[in-house]
């Protein structure tokens, strides 16, 4: 029996570890075709007018006021032209979203007291990463959309690390200055995710405060405190710059019982659209979760305790649901674009983690049909990542191809000093990457940003078909 189980988790920890590598491939891919697009133009051109912190404050007083986030895009955007920018930023992500995760784990195991095998860790980290790209409302403009990445993807980064950093025994110097930096750039990077972990770390006090029933502060709370406040104060920054005022004023603005509608109907969207879309990628990669829960929580829980958790953890979800929604429905009077709603995509990841782990413990692996089941799912899931490897290498190199061939083109014009209005063919399709593509109209603000950004004394346009 113990050399079936033994020989049940080395094939488990074999599978996972290979979606998690061609996962990397895929990820490695997309990142080496990844190019500057939309937005990325213009803030390439506060970058060459202003500087990184000029542009910023510029920014902060003409439009926005995610003053963290844009002084980092400016700083960092003069490097554009280097081959590896890009797939060096992405990299960069995917690896601290990683570690953030591994560390998050690694303390639930503690927490839990279970012996899971330490190569396990890593893959299971990449698994939860795989699952959030898959199920990413628009994976484009989450992942490889160049100033969206360091708005919003490295708020959630950041959120994960100040929560390891507050949960930690440690009570140094460095920390407090890791919870002051991270807090800093959270609330400053977006105003809607800030208000979203300002939520969650006031809920997280009041919960600790509500189990311990007594209001005497110890290390966590303190931790707990001192990055609520800061945020609070870098989020106050970023929501009185007059650049968010008027930006907010171009806005629709409605009643506040239509925007409580529009938070329903964004909720009911949820079950009714993204699930639907998303659930067989849900599925198959929340499915080894499963064995977690039948190999390391079944001796640790009884089944009326695991059917409290499931209901408690489902409850938790909806709530966490819908408070996520408000913030970015209240603002835009509607349920907002794809890259706002990451969170929401990491809040399904991580539910799915918790319930197929739980459910895992009514489950028996040495049952063949089980055996048959964890086989199938992990045959299926590589087989589709090897599909989307060999379609999207195809699709990405041919779009890769024709952004440098449109950009050797404009930059031949410019070196030849074309004046006039430069014609431009339509980019072939971008597959997960992102692209916001020219218009026919000059004046339209994709085709500003690329002239403004590449200093341009021509006009750009879409050359019509």
């Amino acid at each position: 029996m113990e050399q079936r189980r033994t020989s049940l988790s080395k094939f488990y920890t074999f599978s996972i570890t290979v979606i998690a590598i061609l996962f990397l491939v895929l990820y490695f891919i997309l990142s080496f075709h990844s190019h500057l697009a939309g937005d990325d133009f213009y803030y390439l051109w506060l970058k060459n007018t202003y500087g990184a912190w000029n542009g910023m404050l510029y920014q902060y007083q003409q439009w926005s006021g995610r003053w963290s986030a844009h002084f980092i895009g400016c700083e960092m955007i003069s490097q554009w032209k280097n081959p590896f920018f890009l797939p060096f930023i992405n990299f960069l992500t995917l690896g601290l979203l990683y570690f953030s995760l591994k560390i998050g784990l690694e303390k639930i195991i503690i927490s839990l007291r279970i012996n899971v095998d330490k190569i396990l860790i890593p893959s299971l980290a990449l698994l939860l990463i795989t699952t959030f790209f898959f199920t990413s409302y628009s994976i484009g403009e989450t992942w490889f959309w160049y100033i969206i990445i360091l708005t919003y993807l490295w708020s959630i980064i950041g959120f994960i690390f100040l929560l390891g950093i507050i949960f930690s025994v440690n009570n140094n110097v460095s920390n407090y200055i890791l919870i002051s930096l991270f807090s800093a750039y959270i609330g400053g990077a977006s105003e809607s995710f800030a208000l979203i972990f300002i939520f969650f770390l006031v809920a997280i006090l009041l919960f600790r405060w509500r189990i311990r029933n007594q209001k005497i502060l110890n290390l966590i709370d303190y931790k707990l405190i001192i990055a609520l406040v800061i945020i609070a104060i870098s989020f106050s920054f970023s929501l009185f710059a007059p650049g968010t005022e008027i930006r907010h004023s171009l806005l629709p603005h409605t009643p506040l019982i239509e925007k409580f509608m529009i938070v329903f109907k964004a909720c009911i969207k949820y079950f009714v659209y993204f699930l639907p879309n998303k659930i067989v990628y849900l599925f198959l990669f929340s499915t080894p979760w499963l064995f977690i829960g039948s190999h390391y929580l079944k001796n640790k829980f009884e089944i009326i305790e695991i059917n409290k958790l499931i209901y408690k953890t489902t409850v938790l979800f909806l709530i966490c649901l819908a408070v996520m929604f408000i913030p970015t429905s209240f603002v835009m009077s509607e349920t907002g674009p794809g890259r706002a709603l990451s969170i929401i995509s990491f809040l399904t990841t991580i539910y799915f983690a918790i319930i197929f782990s739980l459910l895992g413990v009514y489950i028996d692996f040495n049952k063949i049909i089980f055996k048959i089941i964890l086989s199938g799912v992990a045959f299926i899931s590589i087989l589709i990542l090897i599909y989307n490897i060999y379609s999207q290498f195809i699709i990405t190199k041919i779009f890769s191809k024709a952004c440098d061939e449109r950009l050797r083109i404009i930059e031949n014009a410019k070196e030849n000093k074309f004046t006039g209005v430069l014609d431009l063919k339509k980019m072939p399709p971008e597959g997960m990457l992102y692209w916001d593509e020219l218009s026919e109209d000059t004046a339209y603000y994709t085709n500003k940003h690329l002239k403004d950004g590449l200093g341009l004394t021509f006009c750009v346009k879409l050359k019509m078909e």
